[in-house]
């Protein structure tokens, strides 16, 4: 795929060569009677400058679509991430306000605290 400058550049260009040539189609009857007498070339050129306009053109309207599915993609990340951080601050402000859910410490965890030899600091002297 083109990059964004480079796809609507080339539009713009074919475009305008194509405006051109009808034109000069219309104000030059010289250029005009040789159109008329060399039809092949006359088909291909016409051929080949809407196959151009139509495939710059479809490349341009895809490119804008995946920009569009992206944003939408990270704005729903974003909304997530966002919920998350509310709930987590929210529920911290709870506990250190001393309102929120605690732990229940279970006799498990008990037993597991009586095992731990406690730390004794020394004290400077």
């Amino acid at each position: 795929m083109l990059s964004r400058w480079q796809g609507g550049l080339g539009a713009l260009i074919v475009t305008l060569v194509a405006c051109a040539l009808v034109i000069l189609d219309l104000a030059d009857h010289g250029l005009r009677r040789w159109w008329a007498e060399h039809a092949l070339t006359t088909g291909t050129v016409s051929g080949l400058l809407v196959l151009l306009i139509t495939v710059l053109v479809a490349d341009q309207v895809l490119k804008l679509r995946q920009i569009n599915d992206r944003a939408r993609a990270v704005a729903a990340q974003a909304a997530i991430v966002t919920g998350q951080a509310i709930r987590s601050s929210q529920a911290m402000s709870q506990v250190l306000a001393g309102s929120g859910p605690r732990r229940r410490t279970g006799p498990r965890a008990r037993r597991r605290q009586a095992r731990r030899p406690r730390r004794v600091r020394a004290r400077p002297a």
